[in-house]
């Protein structure tokens, strides 16, 4: 079932590449539409890969296999979309390792495990916090537009609201909550609970939000970070989210 915002686009119409010269895709049937609770939606038939290379942390001897914290993002799903998984892992552990209720993709999904060699896990753009507290001055004239843009977005937090953070110029909107008031931030890779930007040494590339890396969210009890896979965010958006920030539009 695809998102309803897709309604009388070129999807939905079967556009061709004849039709619109700057797309590529064949010419294809229009879609059926299904209304569900007085919404339109579109139905396309779900995807199968021929393969599915996945990075993950720990497999056991049986193929078993762990994510570590954030690093799960669509792994779990892909592994169930292709008709052969591969996973490369850091480590191959003794069958019996893992609790069951730990195992985030069960052997029954996984055709061949790999321990890869020489790792070295990168941050492809990492984003540092100053100590105390102290934000980066805003320099250029588009850095100030965007500046304001966003704190104009942050006064719509308002204390125990859930929040969905898209990427760019959304992400950056959680540097200006109130001190005040607390908000529940979801990044659409899979993680609720961001916390704000590490310190340097406290960044950690299997703890990512949508773009960059970030420190758990803490409650009074502890770390109340959840890191869950990609596809609850799609459903958490619509039901349970009180704000999704996942644009910014200017007029």
């Amino acid at each position: 079932v695809m998102h309803p915002d897709k309604m009388l686009s070129l999807v939905h119409v079967g556009a061709s590449c004849c039709d619109v010269p700057s797309f590529s895709w064949p010419h294809r049937v229009c879609p059926q539409v299904r209304e569900f609770n007085g919404r339109h939606y579109i139905m396309e038939r779900g995807i199968t890969g021929d393969f599915a290379l996945i990075k993950a942390w720990k497999a056991d001897r049986a193929g078993n296999v762990v994510f570590r914290k954030t690093a799960r993002n669509f792994n779990q799903t892909m592994c169930k979309a292709a008709k052969i998984t591969l996973v490369e892992v850091e480590e191959i552990v003794e069958t019996g390792s893992f609790a069951p209720e730990d195992v985030h993709i069960p052997s029954i999904y996984v055709q061949r495990v790999v321990k890869g060699q020489h790792y070295e896990k990168r941050i492809e753009r990492l984003t540092l916090r100053k100590p105390g507290g102290d934000q980066p001055k805003a320099t250029t004239e588009a850095d100030i537009v965007r500046e304001r843009i966003i704190r104009r977005a942050a006064l719509e937090f308002q204390d125990g609201m859930y929040a969905n953070l898209g990427i760019g110029m959304p992400m950056l909107a959680s540097n200006f909550i109130r001190t005040d008031i607390t908000v529940h931030l979801q990044s659409e890779n899979g993680v609720l609970g961001l916390g704000p930007y590490p310190l340097e040494g406290e960044e950690d590339a299997d703890l990512i939000n949508a773009g960059e890396p970030f420190t758990p969210e803490y409650s009074h009890t502890g770390p109340s970070t959840q890191p869950i896979h990609a596809d609850p965010h799609l459903a958490i958006i619509p039901r349970n989210l009180s704000y999704p920030c996942t644009c910014l539009t200017v007029s």
